[in-house]
């Protein structure tokens, strides 16, 4: 089992009942995306025979109060492990357990630290509460996975079963977040439909996340008398997160170094403003299926990849550089990945110089008269090859090259350019910015990914 890829810290306003609580510790780290989220309204299908009514999020009852400990804990553990809601999956049922225990009122519920060790303890009747209240109609304690047993005594998301009467569970810390209820209705069939939303609070509040959960009468459940049945995407924001849809946001800055322990898909397209169509699907395919030679992390080897992406009314486009150190002779790769949002259409390089009404040939017989400006002393050039471009704000173009010079210091001497195709301007690489005209949306963000596996 990986390791959260979430840091959360909950912050609520509604006094919960039971063992929830109410604020947490000191936040760590965040998750950002800006969206504004769709009506519970929008989001829930009702029979016409089931009557509703709308409920006060901020006077909440305690049947719902109780029941935003769990919630909040689903909302960590489906959004940060892209899973779904399984009461058979033992895996499912003890990540929302380790949640849930983790931001519970440890001195009400009989939680303590483990001396010298990473574990909690949780009492196994608490863990059984926890179960009974987030999994509807389930009161066992399923059997330890195979892969959450701790074989290693690092105890981090792993949970062993110390006697009969407790459980020993790592759990992990949570960053600057929120959790919140956004809408809730109580159905005449005794039912509530409640919408939780996880938001980012680092500077500006921002929506991670939001899932609608069916909460159903619990009567053996003291603690949480109305339990979890079913839990459903709560807005198109995180269905599109939980399908892949690439997004950009400010977690991971220009010019800083990709983890690929922390990757998981590379993708750009998506910026809620267009739908996500088949179309920007294939495309966000096609970077993760170029970018996945930098995922290797090998001994000694690290990699760099810088995003420069650019929005105006007609196009999407990202460009990038990307390389692995260390090297020697190169300056890595450039990529672009370029979308005519009017008419739902990738648009490649062959497409730019129909556009311009020129041919690749063309285009580096040109540069090739212009290497003379830009050699270093003793180089001679070989062959350009054209590996991406960008449409400017006034439709003219710029190519990203990459120029191979003859040298007797090294084979295969490359470095990257810039050419402008109206002013036949050669504008060298200097392996770190790639883009200096300050036209492009977002210099400052990278690019991140989607939850995708």
């Amino acid at each position: 089992m990986k390791k959260r890829s979430i840091a959360l810290v909950l912050v609520i306003s509604c006094v919960l009942a039971g063992c929830g609580k109410n604020v947490a510790s000191t936040p760590v780290e965040d998750t950002e995306a800006v969206v504004e989220s769709e009506s519970v309204d929008e989001l829930v299908t009702v029979d016409e025979a089931v009557q509703e009514e709308d409920i006060d999020i901020n006077n909440l009852p305690n049947e719902v109060s109780s029941a935003f400990l769990l919630m909040d804990a689903f909302n960590q553990y489906l959004y940060s492990e892209n899973a779904k809601y399984d009461a058979n999956d033992p895996v499912s049922v003890w990540n929302v357990v380790t949640y849930a225990a983790g931001e519970s009122v440890w001195d009400e519920c009989g939680i303590e630290y483990v001396d010298d060790s990473p574990y909690i303890s949780v009492p196994t009747e608490y863990v059984q509460s926890l179960i009974s209240g987030s999994f509807a109609g389930k009161n066992d304690i399923p059997e330890i996975p195979e892969e959450m047993q701790d074989k290693t005594g690092e105890g981090y998301d792993q949970i062993v079963k110390n006697d009969e009467a407790h459980y020993y569970i790592g759990a992990g810390d949570r960053g600057l977040s929120q959790s919140k209820v956004i809408g809730c209705k109580h159905l005449s069939n005794n039912t509530y439909v409640v919408t939780v939303e996880l938001d980012s609070v680092e500077e500006e509040v921002s929506e991670i996340c939001a899932f609608t959960y069916t909460l159903t009468e619990n009567k053996e459940n003291t603690l949480f008398p109305y339990a979890i049945s079913s839990v459903e995407p709560g807005d198109d924001l995180t269905k599109k997160r939980l399908d892949g849809c690439p997004y950009l946001t400010k977690d991971v800055y220009y010019g800083s170094t990709y983890d690929a322990n922390d990757m998981t898909i590379h993708e750009c397209f998506g910026f809620y403003k267009i739908p996500y169509t088949d179309t920007i699907y294939k495309l966000n395919c096609k970077i993760s299926e170029d970018l996945s030679k930098y995922d290797a992390n090998d001994d000694g080897e690290w990699q760099e990849i810088r995003s420069y992406p650019f929005e105006s009314e007609k196009y999407l486009q990202v460009v990038m550089t990307a390389i692995t150190y260390p090297n020697y002779a190169t300056y890595g790769e450039a990529y672009s990945y370029n979308y005519d949002i009017i008419n739902d259409k990738t648009i490649s390089l062959d497409d730019a110089y129909n556009m311009l009404g020129t041919t690749e040939e063309d285009i580096c017989s040109n540069i090739e008269k212009q290497v003379a400006t830009v050699a270093f002393a003793g180089e001679k050039f070989d062959k350009a090859e054209i590996e991406a471009f960008r449409i400017k704000p006034d439709d003219s173009m710029d190519f990203y090259v990459k120029i191979y010079f003859k040298s007797d210091n090294a084979e295969d001497n490359n470095r990257l350019f810039t050419f402008d195709y109206m002013t036949n301007e050669l504008k060298p690489y200097d392996n770190y910015v790639l883009i200096l005209d300050g036209t492009d949306d977002m210099i400052d963000m990278g690019l991140t990914h989607g939850i995708a596996q």
